[in-house]
């Protein structure tokens, strides 16, 4: 499936002032950086200007006059980039998904304010992301630049076996389901008990041209499609995805344990089956050189899943 990336989008800032001069504005990006902005020595009672974002996430904009200050939330999630979430995550309905309100997250963060909050959350993913592989990274994002998007498999990975040694394919398992790491792989079953290394060697495997395990922004930024295109709320994003995943307690009536790729609709948004649940899956994304990183059920408030998860395919 295509998931189209905007490189050219821009954060436009339209401020009026009724009464009183501006005097000034800022605006920081979700890892709370400020962004230079242009033609700001003079403002009088307007400014009109638009800005590169640089990453997915909430930027804050502040204007202030005399005697007054506002603030505004502009979120951005369409760039290929990594996608810091809070502005979905820092919400009533998220608070009250997780048993808490949203007082509860920000006295968790040490804050009283959402704006005061989304940087703290932005430095915590800055520190927590690394990539494994920075030339797959590299290259992956110059392509994507180019190209205005990348193709996601429909499936979760699969087992064929039409090569020595087996290789990893994007379609419906049909064979009964691999339910400890000591199964042997037969054609056509799901390809569960990988590592990461080899995970990432196999999906090198998987075309003819150029493919790989998803990067980090590229799994944000799948996300946020789905989000943007109305497959999905954000809440189902960060909150919670039984709604459209495979757990013991989803919200759709099937089997309660692993189930082949591809076999549920109720899994399948915009075309891509299991993103939620069923397996962890692997990206290129590193905590440090022992640790990887998995995405699977809820993305939680610091949305790493711990070491000895089960582990996924590519």
């Amino acid at each position: 499936m295509w998931v189209p990336v905007d490189q050219d989008q821009k954060i436009q800032i339209n401020v009026t002032s009724k009464e009183e001069d501006i005097e000034s504005i800022t605006l920081t990006d979700p890892y709370g950086d400020p962004i230079t902005l242009p033609n700001i020595d003079s403002l009088g009672k307007s400014y009109n200007e638009s800005v590169n974002p640089t990453i997915n996430g909430p930027y804050v904009l502040k204007v202030n006059t005399a005697t007054e200050e506002k603030t505004t939330i502009l979120g951005v999630h369409s760039l290929y980039a990594i996608d810091v979430m809070a502005d979905w995550m820092l919400t009533e309905e998220y608070a009250e998904s997780k048993g808490a309100t949203l007082k509860d997250l920000l006295s968790e963060l040490g804050c009283t304010t959402k704006e005061e909050a989304y940087p703290i959350l932005g430095q915590q993913y800055k520190t927590m992301y690394q990539e494994q592989d920075s030339e797959v990274e590299l290259n992956h994002r110059e392509l994507v630049e180019k190209s205005g998007g990348f193709y996601i498999g429909r499936y979760e990975a699969s087992y064929d076996d039409s090569v020595s040694g087996g290789r990893v394919a994007s379609k419906k398992s049909e064979n009964t389901n691999r339910t400890g790491s000591s199964d042997a792989l037969e054609d056509g079953m799901l390809w569960n008990y990988v590592s990461q290394i080899e995970a990432l060697e196999k999906s090198k495997e998987m075309y003819t041209g150029i493919s790989t395990l998803l990067t980090g922004a590229a799994w944000d930024r799948t996300l946020g499609w789905l989000e943007e295109t109305g497959a999905v709320s954000p809440i189902e994003i960060v909150g919670d995805s039984s709604t459209w995943g495979n757990y013991s307690d989803d919200k759709f009536p099937n089997t309660t344990g692993l189930i082949n790729t591809g076999k549920y609709d109720e899994t399948k948004r915009n075309n891509i089956y299991d993103l939620a649940g069923n397996l962890w899956e692997w990206t290129t994304e590193a905590y440090n050189t022992t640790r990887r990183v998995t995405r699977g059920r809820y993305l939680q408030l610091f949305r790493f899943s711990s070491s000895g998860q089960q582990s996924s395919q590519p």
